[in-house]
């Protein structure tokens, strides 16, 4: 059953530990654990929930988490044009992690 009004979670960056998807062997990008892990997400969400995420930008560009939100059924909050507010919450961490921040919602 569909249960969550919204899912937050801040994914592994890849950094130290690694992640593995469908017991491959360790890989130190989240991609692939995000590629598991947003359709299962989005699969849990009410029409009209949300998902936001944040991850490291070094280990998976933004675009390639916009493509497995698109993917999931989700729609990311904003216009994507360069004035977009959406887009401003990029910060350094520290020099291996970039952390960025975005918000989809399931279509009704």
């Amino acid at each position: 059953k569909r249960r969550f009004d919204a899912i937050v979670t801040d994914a592994p960056y890849g950094v130290v530990h690694g992640s593995r998807a469908d017991h491959q062997r360790r890989d130190r990008s989240p991609a692939a654990l995000l590629g598991e892990a947003v359709g299962v997400w989005a699969g849990q969400l009410r029409p009209g929930g949300a998902l936001g995420l944040a991850w490291n930008t070094h280990g998976v560009p933004r675009e390639e988490v916009v493509r497995l939100l698109g993917e999931a059924g989700l729609t990311p909050c904003g216009s994507g044009t360069e004035d977009d507010p959406w887009l401003r919450f990029a910060h350094r961490v520290d020099s291996s992690i970039q952390r960025d921040l975005v918000v989809a919602v399931r279509d009704s």
